[in-house]
């Protein structure tokens, strides 16, 4: 498979910013490995942005791994709902039986990578892409910038019968007085939507410092605005894995979330995740990972 932003001339793998650490194989062992002394027990993976012609091939080969492995317990495969062929992509991606939703990144220039404004939330071809989703019980993994969460609230109130995960926090840019205020926002729009969940993932991209103080305020948003049961923690790696450790991480988010009980930090974990992607359905996890 091709991973066009990952191609080119290798980068210094030490460089936080740039994407020398991930231009290498990332397999279970790794994964598992990372995350060594945090009791793992399921994964979702979402696409790592393959080549569109790949899509299919990403999404059959995260199934042979599954099969082998356990992990990854549910796959979010790539699609182009605005595509001609999407009803044919779809199909495609449901003949492995981990899939449970669907992304199209919507934060970016698909030519260049490049952050920028999108008008695919209205284009008709988009939405009708869009509403093939719910039959087929799939969800929409939604990833959009602070100021396209207006329209993404919109697009979600209008389709009420699906299930939007939204990425990164809905934050996902450097942090800024502008952006926050937009994320605020914005964040709260969608979280009156009963039909919108959130992952806390992606700090990296706010702050690649991890400051605490940062973490516990995008944490305290994010819940004031879905509440306990609609936040799903998320670790975004091995992305993240660039400024941050998988044990530092869940403990940054833990003490973010100090202010909960034993059963509500259980819920932002653990049973968010299994509820939204229906993990329970998976299978148990291979006693032989090792975690």
């Amino acid at each position: 498979m091709r991973y066009p932003w990952l191609q080119g001339p290798k980068e210094d793998p030490t460089d936080p910013q740039g994407v020398g650490m991930l231009q290498r194989d990332y397999t279970v062992p790794d994964l598992l490995s990372d995350a060594r002394g945090v009791p793992l027990v399921a994964s979702v993976h979402v696409e790592a942005a393959a080549d569109r012609a790949d899509a299919l091939r990403e999404t059959a080969w995260l199934q042979s791994v599954a099969d082998r492995h356990g992990f990854p317990h549910a796959i979010v495969p790539s699609v182009v709902l605005e595509a001609d062929d999407v009803a044919d992509v779809l199909a495609g991606h449901l003949q492995q039986p981990n899939v449970r939703g669907v992304r199209q990144m919507l934060d970016r220039d698909p030519a260049t990578g490049a952050p920028a404004e999108t008008t695919l939330m209205q284009n008709p071809a988009w939405l009708r892409g869009l509403a093939r989703l719910a039959p087929l019980q799939l969800s929409f993994d939604l990833q959009v910038l602070p100021s396209q969460l207006p329209v993404a609230a919109r697009v979600a109130a209008d389709n009420g019968e699906l299930t939007f995960v939204l990425n990164h926090g809905g934050y996902h840019v450097p942090a800024s007085p502008e952006a926050r205020a937009q994320w605020r926002a914005g964040v709260r729009l969608l979280g009156e939507l009963p039909n919108v969940v959130v992952k806390a993932s992606g700090y990296d991209t706010v702050d690649p410092n991890w400051p605490q103080d940062g973490v516990d305020d995008f944490l305290a948003v994010l819940l004031d605005a879905f509440g306990v049961d609609r936040v799903l923690f998320g670790s975004n790696f091995p992305v993240d894995g660039r400024t941050i450790a998988y044990p530092r991480l869940v403990e940054t988010t833990a003490r973010a979330l100090h202010a909960l009980d034993d059963d509500e930090r259980d819920r932002v974990f653990c049973r968010n995740a299994i509820r939204t992607y229906r993990l329970a359905t998976a299978g148990e996890p291979d006693e032989g990972n090792d975690v």
